[in-house]
């Protein structure tokens, strides 16, 4: 990306924005936290090939800025996974 790494960090970070990655494959439920904190997770609708579809409850495990951010997100039947974002300057970019 031409973004510097502390701008992609901040983008990351704004789970809406996280989500909108991929695009129309998930879909935010719901968020956690106040109106006077940033939320830390969430329930999302994740859409896969086919018509599969699974909710899974979100959030956020560490972030170390601007370099990285972890996550994990956990199904119903006990399947979880484990996400992170490792971000490197890369010739002026991200």
């Amino acid at each position: 990306m031409s973004a510097p790494r502390a701008q992609v960090f901040a983008f990351l970070e704004a789970l809406p924005n996280h989500w909108a990655l991929a695009g129309r494959w998930i879909k935010v439920v719901s968020l956690n936290g106040s109106a006077d904190e940033a939320p830390d997770g969430g329930v999302v609708r994740i859409h896969g090939p086919l018509g599969l579809r699974r909710t899974a409850r979100t959030r956020v495990l560490s972030g170390e800025p601007p370099e990285r951010i972890s996550g994990s997100a956990e199904l119903s039947g006990g399947t979880t996974a484990t996400v992170s974002w490792t971000l490197a300057e890369r010739s002026g970019g991200t």
